[in-house]
């Protein structure tokens, strides 16, 4: 590589970082309870050993009405260990995977590039900047996803076992390292207990003249392979596998269950077909996919629109290499990883296809990479580069650091309990009610990690409310977390008495009437990020021998 090459890839490393790490704890870019659920039980095994409902390292994390695959909450430990239970610790370990996939990014087409060493150095360097700056990867690098992790994980077995194929030494280790990821993965999002089958099995009949002269490295890989399904089969019949699924999926909509056979076929088959077609629409990827917590950012898709010229030029140039094994195992994937996410309920969500996402990113890459050497004039290449990278990061920062923070929450989302928080420590010696309701889910998981909740404490009051084993298809998502003085909860009025109490809720949670009833009396308000008043604090001066 040349100086200019590695100032370059410095440069790209660097911005990914920046992106991904600046202000990742700032409030005000929310925190959901997913995040929070991962991070506590991450909190509570460094203190107990156990997680937030006393379960002895679970195979899958019992959480907000469902399961969480472990991985991501494992290694929360680390960042949470150093940096305390802080929002940046939470999201640690996405934003550096996220860092580390712009890496495995270059070195993937520096080892199966397409064409002559200067070739791969140089397509190497365009897939590592453009995964740096895609919206997608920036969005969930920036959240505590399991998914952004996955795509990691995933990428480290496919680059290992096509590394396996090279003429080096240690090819049998390799193969098993791949194996090793490839299994991992399955524990580390839904998804890629599908994609991971599906691709192991396409390797090896592609690879089928390699292990016919390798039988032991067939051997052990796929038993390396194996030995992750094991957990998987362990809870395979308590419901918790597929508790997920039966959430998201269409298989437990009316007009399926109430259908004979052969309507329940053509049931899954219309919407299967249709869900998968979505993944693959140019408005979907390159123009508008929404703006919930799956999707991305304010006015902008998953990809920047200028992006659908270069993914065009990357397809046509991806054809005219069919030969190549990096191309083979790119198209293979991008048309079975959305498979998985078809089954689901949703049209088009994006944080289920995050590894369809990347070969699609590389691919736009390539894209690039055609155009740039079709450009003579260094001048020239250096201009519309840099037009090119400024563009996408004006987009990315008026939307993603910007516009989401006011539109995607809707003036809502977590920042004003953030806030709260900070409120109710004035209010020690005091009984303390938040409400909870549908407006203010997963408070109670926020709280807790935020506040430092006892884990000992937790778990005895969580493990009370169980009402189902810990690995059941039957999942409580509205619990009661008692926090020391915090009581989170809907509103009981029985209950709001007694002159050390506070009772907070939102503007919906208490009427004029129930006001003047209970003797109410407002103490304070917190505004939302658009200066609303969004949260209501209130003390009562009614004795609670009137209960």
């Amino acid at each position: 590589m040349s100086k200019a090459q590695k100032l370059s890839l410095f440069a790209i490393f660097l911005l990914a970082f920046v992106l991904r790490f600046w202000k990742l704890g700032d409030i005000s870019f929310s925190f959901h309870a997913d995040e929070a659920s991962q991070a506590y039980n991450a909190y509570s095994l460094i203190k107990t050993g156990r997680d937030m409902y006393g379960q002895s390292f679970p195979i899958l994390f019992r959480a907000n009405g469902s399961y969480q695959p472990p991985v991501y909450t494992y290694l929360t430990i680390i960042p949470v260990f150093l940096f305390g239970n802080t929002i940046f610790a939470a999201r640690f370990v996405s934003a550096f995977s996220g860092v580390l996939l712009v890496v495995l990014s270059f070195y993937f087409w520096i080892f199966f590039g397409l064409g002559k060493k200067e070739e791969k150095i140089l397509q190497g360097i365009f897939a590592a900047l453009f995964v740096a700056i895609s919206p997608w990867s920036v969005h969930f690098g920036r959240l505590a996803v399991e998914g952004n992790l996955v795509v990691l994980f995933f990428g480290l077995g496919v680059f290992f076992t096509l590394l396996s194929l090279e003429k080096i030494r240690r090819q049998t280790l390799f193969f098993i390292l791949g194996c090793l990821f490839l299994g991992l993965s399955t524990h580390t999002y839904y998804t890629e207990r599908v994609t991971a089958f599906l691709y192991i099995f396409f390797f090896i009949i592609l690879s089928r003249n390699y292990f016919k002269a390798n039988k032991k490295a067939l051997l052990y890989g796929f038993f390396v392979f194996l030995l992750f399904i094991l957990p998987h089969l362990y809870i395979a019949k308590t419901g918790a596998l597929t508790r997920r699924l039966a959430q998201v999926g269409y298989f437990g909509d009316p007009a399926f269950v109430n259908s004979d056979f052969s309507g329940k076929l053509l049931f899954v088959c219309k919407n299967f077909a249709g869900h998968y077609l979505d993944y693959f629409s140019p408005k979907n990827l390159f123009f508008n996919s929404g703006n919930e917590l799956g999707r991305v950012s304010p006015d902008l898709s998953v990809f920047y629109p200028l992006f659908v010229f270069l993914a065009i030029l990357g397809l046509k140039g991806f054809f005219n290499k069919l030969g190549d094994n990096l191309v083979k195992i790119f198209v293979f994937l991008v048309l079975v990883s959305p498979i998985p996410a078809s089954l689901t309920g949703d049209a088009f969500y994006p944080l289920r296809v995050l590894t369809f996402l990347w070969i699609i990113t590389n691919l736009v890459s390539y894209g690039f990479y055609l155009t740039y050497r079709c450009i003579v004039n260094n001048w020239l290449r250096f201009f519309v580069l840099s037009v090119l990278i400024l563009y996408c990061l004006f987009i990315l920062y008026t939307s993603r650091f910007v516009l989401f923070r006011y539109r995607a929450l809707g003036g809502g989302g977590s920042y004003p309990y953030l806030r709260l928080l900070d409120q109710i420590k004035r209010y020690g010696s005091s009984k303390v009610f938040i409400d909870r309701t549908d407006r203010s889910w997963g408070v109670g998981i926020i709280s807790a990690y935020l506040l430092k909740a006892d884990p000992f404490s937790v778990q005895r009051n969580l493990k009370s409310q169980l009402i189902t084993p810990y690995y059941s298809a039957e999942v409580n998502p509205y619990e009661i977390f008692v926090i020391d003085n915090i009581i989170i909860k809907p509103i009981e009025w029985g209950e709001i008495c007694g002159k050390d109490l506070l009772l907070v809720g939102d503007r919906f949670s208490v009427s004029q009437d129930q006001m003047k009833s209970h003797f109410l009396t407002k103490v304070f308000e917190i505004e939302d990020l658009r200066g609303e008043a969004y949260l209501f604090g209130y003390n009562t001066n009614k004795p609670c021998s009137e209960r």
